[in-house]
């Protein structure tokens, strides 16, 4: 029998401070996590981290959150 590996890591946002540092660290984390084919996603984000995420162009990040959080910023 052999053990399935997973695809994705649930990250718990809640503590995180709502800081384009914060976005960084997740970037380099999803980043990391694509070289060994796994996804990250986050989870119980505060508003303002998302919103930064989400300017960011990372919104695909977000597991739980609304789909308009999940789009690319529009073209300006």
């Amino acid at each position: 029998m052999t053990e399935q590996r997973p695809s994705e890591i649930a990250v718990d946002a809640g503590a995180l401070p709502p800081a384009v540092r914060t976005v960084g660290a997740l970037a380099r984390l999803q980043l990391d996590a694509r070289r060994h084919g796994l996804r990250i996603h986050i989870h119980d984000a505060s508003t303002e981290l998302r919103e930064i995420i989400a300017l960011c162009g990372l919104g695909e990040l977000l597991a739980d959150a609304p789909p308009d959080a999940r789009r690319p910023p529009p073209e300006v």
